[in-house]
């Protein structure tokens, strides 16, 4: 993962900071420094030019998945699009600590959080400082477009500090900063070809994150994929892999989750479009403080593995709270969390339904009025979690 280098004659004397620091200095500097593919235009070439040249086979080698190939090509664009909140830009984070780890540089051009959100998130996923040192960050509501005052900064530091990754979050509030419209396929067109294709062809690989757009649930509940918003063309604009991301079990500081990357777009070949290309498995501990993002292959073979999301925080409050009284229900419960607004009645019926699998709780035969009782068996605590996933896990 190497960047092309830029012409010796750029004038690339406005001091600039190290990527262990706050950031370049963006908006100062009068240089207009460009890409030194884009210098020397050239006409067509024939073919028997180069017919002879023995190239290694391009095949995916970043962001790493256990028991099937990475889902990302050295120096070539890439997009993760989903619904807001899903969890794309712990995917990203994710692959800036790969990077880093692999000693490559890693820059993120940030529209949508804060420094630090992702100092939080990088140090969950466990990056030291020292790999901190290969990863930079920029908060950014300018526009990235060619001549502006934010391009020509992000050019030097590019130049000086030769990322081996970039990410993008997101497309849409980059266009929009530039005036344009993500409905436009033309105008997508454009600011992929002005902002993300320069970075391609220094063969620096590239992430852009986007949103989907609206979609019923009747065409959901039919397997219909959701588009990225806007420009439907966008995923087909990338020159490596474009994937759809779903969390079919949201991820928060007290419970685990999972996720589904589906490929809708490869370049390569090395993976059919709209097929499963990888299972996110993630797993939570100390309120959020240490996450575990895992990419498992699926099976190519059998019904996909059921999902056990784990609810230990809620579980445990469920289980104190059935305890002390014999008359709660299942409707009674989801009515008392939806009166708390310190709790959320969306865990608290799945927290539930882990307690009833698992034989901690029980429901009673339907009594009078067709009211099926609740009871503790056993008690449920945080420390009964680790022996509770290993079991659930073997059982799967």
């Amino acid at each position: 993962m190497s960047a092309q280098p830029f012409d010796d004659g750029d004038p690339f004397d406005i001091p600039v900071e190290s990527a262990q620091e706050a950031g370049p200095r963006y908006l100062q500097g009068d240089g207009k420094p460009i890409p030194a593919a884009f210098r020397k235009p050239a006409g067509p070439v024939f073919m028997d030019a180069d017919w002879d040249d023995e190239e290694p086979e391009v095949v995916p080698c970043i962001f790493d998945v256990e028991g099937g190939r990475p889902l990302f090509y050295d120096g070539e664009s890439h997009m993760i699009y989903g619904e807001s909140g899903s969890g794309k830009s712990w995917l990203g984070a994710l692959v800036c600590a790969q990077v880093a780890r692999a000693l490559g540089v890693a820059a993120v051009i940030d529209y949508e959080s804060n420094r630090r959100t992702w100092r939080l998130r990088l140090k969950a996923l466990g990056v030291t400082k020292g790999e901190a040192s290969r990863i930079a960050y920029w908060h950014v509501t300018e526009s990235l477009m060619p001549g502006q005052a934010s391009r020509r900064g992000l050019d030097e530091w590019i130049a000086a500090h030769k990322p081996t990754f970039i990410l993008l979050d997101s497309v849409a509030k980059s266009m929009g900063a530039a005036g344009m419209d993500e409905s436009s396929p033309g105008q997508y067109v454009v600011w992929q070809q002005q902002v993300v294709e320069p970075w391609t062809s220094l063969r620096i690989t590239s992430l852009s994150i986007d949103h989907i757009g609206h979609i019923n649930e009747e065409k959901r509940r039919a397997g219909r994929t959701p588009a990225a918003r806007g420009a439907s063309s966008k995923k087909d604009q990338v020159t490596g892999a474009s994937y759809y991301f779903e969390a079919d079990a949201p991820w928060s500081r007290t419970n685990d989750g999972h996720g589904l990357l589906s490929r809708m777009k490869d370049r390569e070949g090395w993976g059919r479009t709209g097929a499963l290309a990888a299972e996110v498995i993630v797993t939570v501990a100390d309120l959020g403080a240490q996450v575990s993002i895992r990419l498992v292959a699926p099976a190519e073979q059998g019904p996909k593995p059921k999902f056990v999301p784990r609810y230990t925080w809620y579980m445990q409050d469920v289980c104190r709270l059935v305890a002390t009284d014999l008359l709660w229900t299942e409707t009674r419960l989801v009515a008392h969390y939806d009166a708390d607004p310190k709790r959320k009645k969306a865990y608290a019926k799945p927290a539930l339904d882990a307690l009833i699998a698992e034989g901690y709780v029980v429901k009673a035969a339907p009594a009078l009025r067709g009211a099926c009782y609740l009871s503790v068996v056993r008690g449920y605590t945080e420390a009964d979690d680790p022996a509770v996933a290993a079991a659930v896990a073997a059982a799967v």
